[in-house]
């Protein structure tokens, strides 16, 4: 983990980079909760603990405690579909806030990003999908990070999962 918290700048404008295996996502500072261990999350035993679908079928692979909050944690592969168990390779887990609440990101690694390294480039008309939760492109260093919010990964993550958003991610 490469991110203290202490250095971000709610208002500042600037992303945090997100490393998923060669997935690389850039999301803004002020979604950024906390970043935790890995080896803090609980796994889900699925049915009954909250963060599955109604019919016992958990989309989130464990729970973690972020400050005084719980909540689900989420396994992305590298096409952003939603994984059923937590790999092992993981180190880090992402705490983000959405509309519907906190919820956790299993990451290899996380960076701060600077506002005035970030550089965003509207989505080209060929990556643009219905319900894809990307919004736009970053450059920074000659890398291409997909841009998104925990809004529209919140969402993503719900509709991938058939159940509002408040229930996917509270």
């Amino acid at each position: 983990m490469s991110i203290a918290l202490t250095e971000l700048d709610q208002d500042a404008g600037g992303a945090v980079r997100v490393a998923i295996d060669s997935l690389v996502l850039a999301l803004p500072e002020r979604d950024l909760k906390s970043v935790e261990s890995a080896l803090d999350v609980v796994a889900c035993n699925g049915a009954g603990d909250g963060a599955g679908d109604g019919a016992g079928n958990g989309i989130a692979c464990g729970r973690i405690a972020a400050g005084l909050v719980e909540c689900p944690v989420y396994a992305l592969g590298v096409d952003l579909v939603v994984a059923p168990a937590a790999p092992a390779a993981r180190r880090v887990c992402v705490v983000l806030e959405g509309p519907g609440g906190r919820f956790g990101l299993l990451a290899d690694d996380v960076t701060r990003l600077p506002a005035e390294e970030v550089r965003r480039s509207p989505l080209p008309p060929c990556m643009r999908r219905d319900g894809l939760p990307i919004e736009s492109l970053v450059v920074h260093e000659q890398e291409i990070q997909l841009a998104l919010s925990a809004a529209s990964l919140g969402v993503w993550i719900a509709r991938f999962a058939r159940v509002p958003a408040a229930e996917a991610i509270a």
